[in-house]
This record gives C-alpha cells, sequence and structure tokens, in this order.
C-alpha cells in the first residue's frame, strides 16, 4: 500500500441510518495520505454517516478526512468535548476535540459556557 495514498475513499449521498463497518483493518499507517476520506454529495436530510466497529487502528480521526458534512465514528474515540466556544452545529468535526463528531458509542463533555 502506497503510504501517501487515501486507503479508503467514499462518495455517497447519505442514507437514514448510519454505515457500519465491521472488523476493517488498515495495515499501514499513512505518511502524506489519509486513512479514510468520506463526501456527502449531496444537500439533503440523509447524512453520510460511517461508524467503524472493532477497527484497526481503534482511532484513526487524526487521518480522516471529510466534507459535505459526512461524519466517521472512529470506535477507540472515547471521551468527545465539545470546543467550540462560540456555539456550532453538532455534526460540525471542527466543533469537537480529536476533529470528530461523536456516535453512539462515545461519551460527551460540554463544558464550556453558553447554553446548550
Amino acid at each position: 500500500m502506497d503510504v501517501a495514498a487515501t486507503q479508503l475513499t467514499i462518495t455517497h449521498p447519505g442514507a437514514a441510518t448510519p454505515f457500519t463497518f465491521t472488523n476493517l483493518a488498515f495495515l499501514t499507517t499513512p505518511i502524506g495520505g489519509l486513512y479514510i476520506s468520506a463526501t456527502d454529495n449531496i444537500a439533503d436530510a440523509n447524512t453520510l454517516q460511517i461508524d467503524l466497529v472493532g477497527s484497526t487502528p481503534t482511532d484513526g480521526s487524526a487521518l480522516t478526512a471529510t466534507a459535505g458534512g459526512a461524519i466517521v465514528n472512529w470506535p477507540g474515540v472515547g471521551l468527545v468535548q465539545w470546543t467550540n466556544a462560540s456555539g456550532g452545529l453538532w455534526n460540525d468535526p471542527a466543533n469537537w476535540s480529536g476533529n470528530v463528531v461523536p456516535g453512539p458509542a462515545n461519551d460527551v463533555e460540554i463544558t464550556l459556557d453558553g447554553t446548550y
């Protein structure tokens, strides 16, 4: 595997429920590339959400890119903290620690002042 390449690219309009990938294993660590690039290519009520279960590595969020509102949940992320003191959208990864939107397996902390 070319370590400068993106190992998995997904472009999809999203669905009513998340896509779950079980035991997905990336055998090389990207250097200059990504594990996953996910793009939700249609702006509608359906969000492209990918939930990884039992993946290797357990947290590849630092080497994951999303666009168009797509969400990729790695199982090893654990606690996710809200980081945007100005507010923002729940489903925007930039508003969360680790640049990942929390999924069903995550614990969430919102400790910044504000109305939530």
